[in-house]
């Protein structure tokens, strides 16, 4: 359950049942990642980007094939200056509440 493979070369054999996949939130995304077969699964959490030293919403694609696991996966793109969202779109009222919720928990702790 090591990696052989990363896009930060930092990240090289370390363990995604260790640390590595525990987010900023306590998710034990690793666990997720590690489950998935040869369907593959979605597991979204929070990782740290190595572009802008954030922790940020990450969507990754995992596929396990003879006992390795296979993944990839992207940072979300969030707007630079707050959108107004209302109810009427409850996916983005979702996210805008949770961004708010992360944004004040950097500021505050």
């Amino acid at each position: 359950d090591n990696l052989i493979a990363h896009a930060d070369p930092n990240q090289l054999g370390r363990d995604l049942k260790g640390d590595l996949g525990v987010d900023a939130t306590g998710y034990m995304f690793g666990d997720v990642m590690l489950s998935a077969d040869e369907q593959g699964l979605w597991v979204d959490y929070l990782f740290l980007n190595p572009i802008t030293g954030n922790q940020e919403f990450k969507h990754s694609w995992g596929v396990r094939l003879d006992g390795l696991l296979f993944g990839s996966g992207w940072y979300q793109v969030l707007p630079a200056s707050p959108v107004e969202v209302t109810k009427a779109d409850p996916t983005a009222y979702t996210l805008a509440l949770v961004d708010q919720a992360l944004q004040r928990y950097n500021d505050e702790g």
